[in-house]
Protein backbone atom coordinates (compact mmCIF):
# COMPACT_ATOMS: atom_id res chain seq x y z
CA UNK A 1 0.00 0.00 0.00
CA UNK A 2 1.32 3.60 -0.68
CA UNK A 3 2.75 5.48 2.12
CA UNK A 4 1.06 8.83 3.05
CA UNK A 5 3.93 10.64 1.32
CA UNK A 6 3.25 8.48 -1.97
CA UNK A 7 -0.30 9.33 -1.74
CA UNK A 8 0.39 13.40 -1.90
CA UNK A 9 2.98 12.81 -4.81
CA UNK A 10 0.17 10.82 -6.52
CA UNK A 11 -2.55 13.81 -6.05
CA UNK A 12 0.28 16.17 -6.98
CA UNK A 13 1.04 14.50 -10.31
CA UNK A 14 -0.69 16.03 -13.42
CA UNK A 15 -0.46 12.84 -15.45
CA UNK A 16 -2.32 11.53 -12.54
CA UNK A 17 -6.17 11.95 -12.67
CA UNK A 18 -7.81 10.39 -9.48
CA UNK A 19 -11.45 9.89 -9.62
CA UNK A 20 -13.41 11.76 -6.66
CA UNK A 21 -14.47 9.82 -3.68
CA UNK A 22 -12.10 6.96 -4.48
CA UNK A 23 -9.59 6.05 -2.02
CA UNK A 24 -6.28 4.62 -3.63
CA UNK A 25 -5.50 1.09 -2.24
CA UNK A 26 -2.60 -1.56 -3.52
CA UNK A 27 0.09 -0.78 -5.97
CA UNK A 28 2.10 -3.37 -8.00
CA UNK A 29 5.77 -2.70 -9.46
CA UNK A 30 7.43 -4.59 -11.99
CA UNK A 31 10.78 -5.31 -12.37
CA UNK A 32 13.41 -7.10 -14.36
CA UNK A 33 16.12 -8.16 -12.40
CA UNK A 34 19.95 -9.25 -13.49
CA UNK A 35 21.64 -11.50 -10.76
CA UNK A 36 24.62 -11.93 -12.76
CA UNK A 37 26.08 -8.24 -12.15
CA UNK A 38 23.26 -7.24 -9.39
CA UNK A 39 21.03 -5.07 -11.64
CA UNK A 40 17.77 -3.96 -12.39
CA UNK A 41 15.37 -2.06 -14.47
CA UNK A 42 11.31 -1.10 -13.02
CA UNK A 43 9.38 -1.70 -16.13
CA UNK A 44 6.14 -1.17 -14.81
CA UNK A 45 3.84 0.41 -11.82
CA UNK A 46 -0.19 -0.32 -11.55
CA UNK A 47 -1.99 1.53 -9.05
CA UNK A 48 -5.64 0.34 -7.88
CA UNK A 49 -8.52 1.94 -5.81
CA UNK A 50 -9.54 0.41 -2.88
CA UNK A 51 -12.42 -1.40 -5.02
CA UNK A 52 -9.81 -3.10 -6.78
CA UNK A 53 -10.21 -1.27 -10.28
CA UNK A 54 -7.07 0.41 -11.95
CA UNK A 55 -6.27 4.07 -11.43
CA UNK A 56 -3.08 4.07 -13.40
CA UNK A 57 -1.29 1.56 -15.22
CA UNK A 58 1.99 2.94 -16.21
CA UNK A 59 4.51 1.26 -18.58
CA UNK A 60 8.31 2.20 -19.23
CA UNK A 61 9.09 3.51 -22.89
CA UNK A 62 11.34 1.65 -24.19
CA UNK A 63 13.86 4.56 -24.66
CA UNK A 64 14.25 4.52 -20.92
CA UNK A 65 14.62 0.86 -19.99
CA UNK A 66 18.12 0.99 -18.61
CA UNK A 67 19.34 -1.21 -15.92
CA UNK A 68 21.03 0.42 -12.62
CA UNK A 69 22.47 -0.79 -9.39
CA UNK A 70 19.74 -0.96 -6.28
CA UNK A 71 20.62 1.72 -3.93
CA UNK A 72 21.75 0.64 -0.93
CA UNK A 73 18.70 -0.17 2.03
CA UNK A 74 16.42 0.22 -1.00
CA UNK A 75 13.06 -1.86 -1.50
CA UNK A 76 14.42 -3.58 -5.13
CA UNK A 77 17.65 -4.16 -3.06
CA UNK A 78 15.75 -6.28 -0.18
CA UNK A 79 13.44 -7.87 -2.50
CA UNK A 80 16.55 -8.98 -4.81
CA UNK A 81 18.42 -10.67 -1.62
CA UNK A 82 15.91 -11.82 -0.35
CA UNK A 83 14.77 -13.76 -3.98
CA UNK A 84 18.75 -14.41 -4.78
CA UNK A 85 18.56 -16.02 -1.03
CA UNK A 86 15.46 -18.16 -2.12
CA UNK A 87 16.65 -19.12 -5.28
CA UNK A 88 19.89 -19.91 -4.22
CA UNK A 89 21.67 -18.01 -6.56
CA UNK A 90 26.01 -17.21 -6.29
CA UNK A 91 26.14 -15.04 -8.70
CA UNK A 92 28.03 -11.62 -7.98
CA UNK A 93 29.65 -8.85 -9.82
CA UNK A 94 33.39 -10.70 -9.30
CA UNK A 95 31.90 -13.67 -11.19
CA UNK A 96 31.93 -11.82 -14.69
CA UNK A 97 35.73 -11.81 -14.38
CA UNK A 98 36.15 -15.99 -14.87
CA UNK A 99 32.78 -15.81 -16.40
CA UNK A 100 31.89 -19.79 -17.85
CA UNK A 101 29.23 -18.01 -20.23
CA UNK A 102 28.57 -14.46 -21.97
CA UNK A 103 26.02 -12.05 -21.78
CA UNK A 104 25.72 -8.62 -24.02
CA UNK A 105 28.27 -6.11 -23.07
CA UNK A 106 27.43 -2.54 -22.05
CA UNK A 107 28.46 0.98 -23.84
CA UNK A 108 32.19 0.22 -22.19
CA UNK A 109 32.92 -3.27 -23.49
CA UNK A 110 32.48 -7.10 -23.49
CA UNK A 111 32.56 -8.57 -20.19
CA UNK A 112 34.95 -7.10 -18.13
CA UNK A 113 36.62 -5.64 -20.66
CA UNK A 114 36.65 -1.79 -22.49
CA UNK A 115 37.25 -0.66 -25.65
CA UNK A 116 41.00 0.06 -26.27
CA UNK A 117 42.16 -2.41 -23.79
CA UNK A 118 45.59 -4.48 -25.00
CA UNK A 119 45.30 -8.00 -26.42
CA UNK A 120 47.01 -9.07 -22.72
CA UNK A 121 44.70 -7.37 -21.05
CA UNK A 122 41.50 -8.97 -22.43
CA UNK A 123 43.68 -12.47 -22.08
CA UNK A 124 44.09 -12.36 -18.49
CA UNK A 125 40.13 -12.14 -17.97
CA UNK A 126 39.13 -15.20 -20.73
CA UNK A 127 38.97 -17.91 -18.89
CA UNK A 128 39.09 -20.14 -22.28
CA UNK A 129 42.70 -20.02 -24.59
CA UNK A 130 42.46 -16.99 -26.26
CA UNK A 131 44.28 -17.98 -29.75
CA UNK A 132 46.16 -16.02 -32.45
CA UNK A 133 45.10 -15.95 -35.74
CA UNK A 134 46.90 -15.96 -38.61
CA UNK A 135 50.31 -13.46 -38.79
CA UNK A 136 48.45 -10.03 -38.77
CA UNK A 137 48.38 -10.20 -35.07
CA UNK A 138 45.51 -8.32 -35.16
CA UNK A 139 43.05 -11.11 -34.21
CA UNK A 140 42.72 -13.75 -31.60
CA UNK A 141 39.66 -16.35 -31.72
CA UNK A 142 38.57 -18.32 -28.24
CA UNK A 143 35.45 -20.39 -27.92
CA UNK A 144 32.58 -20.16 -25.25
CA UNK A 145 29.03 -20.92 -25.03
CA UNK A 146 26.06 -18.51 -24.29
CA UNK A 147 23.15 -19.65 -21.92
CA UNK A 148 19.70 -19.31 -22.99
CA UNK A 149 17.71 -20.62 -20.18
CA UNK A 150 14.33 -19.88 -22.31
CA UNK A 151 14.80 -22.54 -24.41
CA UNK A 152 16.53 -24.97 -22.11
CA UNK A 153 19.69 -24.85 -24.01
CA UNK A 154 22.64 -23.37 -24.86
CA UNK A 155 24.52 -21.90 -27.76
CA UNK A 156 28.10 -22.90 -28.65
CA UNK A 157 30.15 -19.88 -29.90
CA UNK A 158 33.58 -19.25 -31.67
CA UNK A 159 34.54 -15.54 -30.65
CA UNK A 160 36.71 -13.17 -32.81
CA UNK A 161 38.37 -10.58 -30.69
CA UNK A 162 40.19 -7.98 -33.44
CA UNK A 163 42.81 -5.60 -32.33
CA UNK A 164 44.39 -2.20 -33.93
CA UNK A 165 47.56 -1.49 -32.55
CA UNK A 166 47.05 -3.45 -29.81
CA UNK A 167 43.31 -2.53 -28.07
CA UNK A 168 40.30 -4.37 -28.22
CA UNK A 169 37.95 -2.58 -31.26
CA UNK A 170 35.67 -5.20 -31.90
CA UNK A 171 34.36 -8.89 -30.95
CA UNK A 172 32.57 -11.48 -33.30
CA UNK A 173 30.04 -14.45 -32.23
CA UNK A 174 29.95 -17.10 -34.51
CA UNK A 175 28.30 -20.52 -34.52
CA UNK A 176 26.51 -22.94 -36.67
CA UNK A 177 23.09 -21.89 -36.13
CA UNK A 178 21.88 -24.91 -35.03
CA UNK A 179 19.54 -25.79 -31.85
CA UNK A 180 16.50 -23.54 -32.92
CA UNK A 181 18.55 -20.81 -35.09
CA UNK A 182 15.14 -19.33 -35.79
CA UNK A 183 14.11 -18.89 -31.96
CA UNK A 184 17.25 -17.87 -30.58
CA UNK A 185 17.95 -15.15 -33.17
CA UNK A 186 14.45 -13.92 -32.44
CA UNK A 187 14.86 -13.90 -28.83
CA UNK A 188 18.85 -12.16 -29.42
CA UNK A 189 16.98 -9.54 -31.28
CA UNK A 190 13.89 -9.31 -28.50
CA UNK A 191 16.59 -8.84 -25.96
CA UNK A 192 18.65 -6.34 -27.54
CA UNK A 193 16.53 -4.05 -28.72
CA UNK A 194 14.82 -4.14 -24.82
CA UNK A 195 18.42 -2.71 -24.04
CA UNK A 196 19.38 -0.36 -27.11
CA UNK A 197 15.93 0.74 -28.02
CA UNK A 198 16.25 1.73 -31.50
CA UNK A 199 17.53 -0.47 -34.21
CA UNK A 200 17.05 -0.73 -38.28
CA UNK A 201 16.24 -3.97 -40.90
CA UNK A 202 18.67 -4.66 -43.38
CA UNK A 203 17.25 -7.65 -45.31
CA UNK A 204 15.15 -10.42 -43.49
CA UNK A 205 17.56 -12.04 -41.58
CA UNK A 206 19.90 -9.08 -40.15
CA UNK A 207 19.02 -6.69 -37.43
CA UNK A 208 21.18 -3.55 -36.71
CA UNK A 209 21.56 -1.60 -33.99
CA UNK A 210 23.16 1.82 -33.12
CA UNK A 211 23.16 3.03 -29.67
CA UNK A 212 24.56 3.96 -26.22
CA UNK A 213 28.29 4.44 -28.33
CA UNK A 214 27.64 0.68 -29.35
CA UNK A 215 27.31 -0.89 -32.79
CA UNK A 216 25.41 -4.26 -32.32
CA UNK A 217 24.77 -6.46 -36.05
CA UNK A 218 23.16 -9.55 -36.05
CA UNK A 219 22.49 -11.82 -39.19
CA UNK A 220 21.01 -15.35 -38.80
CA UNK A 221 22.16 -16.85 -42.42
CA UNK A 222 19.49 -20.20 -42.60
CA UNK A 223 21.34 -21.12 -46.09
CA UNK A 224 24.43 -21.43 -44.05
CA UNK A 225 23.20 -22.52 -40.67
CA UNK A 226 25.52 -19.48 -39.51
CA UNK A 227 24.68 -16.78 -36.64
CA UNK A 228 26.84 -14.07 -36.16
CA UNK A 229 26.77 -11.35 -33.88
CA UNK A 230 28.79 -8.69 -34.03
CA UNK A 231 30.06 -5.76 -30.98
CA UNK A 232 32.00 -2.91 -31.90
CA UNK A 233 32.53 0.85 -30.39
CA UNK A 234 31.00 3.76 -32.20
CA UNK A 235 33.40 6.68 -31.71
Amino acid sequence: YPSEKTKRQIEKDPNFDLIPGKNLGIFALYYIADFSNNTYVHLRTVNFYDDGSIARDYMKPDNEIIFETPKKGSRIESLMQALSKQLNIKNNRSSNIDNDGIRLPDKNGFLVHKWGCSVESVRKYVSSPLKRLGDAGEIFTTYRFYKVSEFQTKIDFGVVYLFDNDRLNSVIFITDGRNKSGSIFSFLTSDISRLYGSYKTQGSNVRIWNGNSLYICLENDTNNKVLTIEFSPLY
